[in-house]
């Protein structure tokens, strides 16, 4: 007991070495960066070799950090989530067969629309992990709920619905679930009962509540749509659009859709175009977070953050500047790369556009 104390302590030392080093050779210049509380990320290179085989006990050590940062991230105002797709790899390079880390890891960050990170993650769980269930099981859930449009989306996800199948106890679930998209070649409706099951199957309150939370984005979605398609049989009955959600609601009558407390706020739009907060909200969250990688991107290969977001447009010429939300704006603060979102006063125009504004 007394020597298995002491290596794990001799391994909590090197973390803690390994990480002064990793900050001191990453950032040697600058105060910008890492975040104080994550000082004790490791380099998994260095952990995996001078462990002497513990590096599994700190891959469940980091794994535990991982969540805990994921749900303080998630409850957070600014959602940054920084450091999740890292942690997650080093989790997961540590200790290369950890099914849990590669399906809840991929599953987050697909949640957070970065499924370029998850997919690969999740690819190479599943060569690391041929018969788990888990993982196939995420791989589906991102072609179903994010990719469900993309062309060839149909494809993959019975690719992967077939892997599922092999490698589970149960496999004619998921032969009728192939039978059904392949019946309608379509993913619509599917998507919310990957989410429903996990959410009445997972003990975990982080879990449901991340799974909650997909739900109410696919809900709201499909009520955008349904309105959107009575805003049209509006304007063709009555020669003029609705000019609230209300009258909209009383036109569909008993075909007007639950529009539950969790799906946000739904409005007409200057364009008479229904939208929902929660979806803008969430447009708003993912734009931000793909800015800010771009912004992380520029800052490691120049040293220094952009002077303002034209200089990242100019280095990054395809980036999506506009802000999702049209009477929203981005504010960006050249010193520190940080980017928040902020109303645009009155007597601005509210019909202009939501272009970024640099601090200053």
């Amino acid at each position: 007991m007394r020597r298995w104390t002491i290596g794990i302590l001799a391994c909590l030392m090197l973390v803690a070495t390994a990480s002064w080093m990793q900050r001191t050779q990453i950032y040697p210049r600058t105060d910008h960066g890492i975040d104080e509380d994550l000082l004790y990320l490791p380099n998994e290179n260095l952990i995996t070799h001078f462990t002497a085989g513990l590096s599994g006990v700190l891959a469940d050590l980091l794994w535990i950090q991982t969540i805990s940062y994921a749900s303080e991230e998630f409850n957070s105002k600014e959602k940054k989530f920084t450091w999740l797709q890292h942690m997650v790899a080093t989790v997961t390079r540590m200790d290369p067969y950890y099914e849990d880390a590669y399906a809840t890891g991929g599953m987050m960050l697909a949640a957070l629309g970065q499924d370029d990170r998850a997919l690969p993650l999740l690819q190479r769980g599943l060569v690391n992990l041929p018969r788990s269930t888990r993982i196939p099981e995420e791989l589906v859930s991102i072609y179903l709920l994010n990719r469900r449009k993309d062309p060839g989306a149909a494809a993959m996800t019975l690719h992967y619905m077939n892997i599922l199948a092999q490698n589970s106890s149960q496999p004619q679930y998921y032969i009728e679930w192939m039978d059904r998209i392949r019946r309608s070649n379509s993913l619509e409706g599917e998507a919310r009962r990957v989410w429903l099951d996990l959410f009445q199957s997972s003990t975990d309150d982080f879990v449901r509540d991340l799974a909650r939370a997909q739900i109410a984005a696919l809900d709201a979605e499909s009520a955008v749509q349904i309105l959107n398609k009575a805003v049209a049989d509006f304007v063709e009955q009555n020669d003029s659009p609705p000019q609230s959600i209300d009258q909209l609601l009383r036109f569909l009558g008993d075909n007007a859709p639950q529009l539950y407390q969790e799906l946000g706020e739904f409005y007409i739009d200057d364009d008479h175009v229904v939208r929902s907060s929660l979806l803008d909200v969430r447009s708003a969250d993912r734009r931000k977070r793909s800015i800010l990688a771009k912004i992380d991107n520029y800052f490691k290969r120049n040293g220094a953050f952009p002077e303002s977001l034209d200089a990242l447009l100019e280095a990054n010429p395809d980036l999506n500047l506009q802000h999702p939300r049209a009477a929203y704006r981005w504010r960006y603060d050249p010193s520190t790369g940080n980017l928040t979102d902020e109303p645009i006063p009155p007597g601005n125009g509210s019909t202009a556009p939501p272009i970024a504004a640099d601090s200053g």
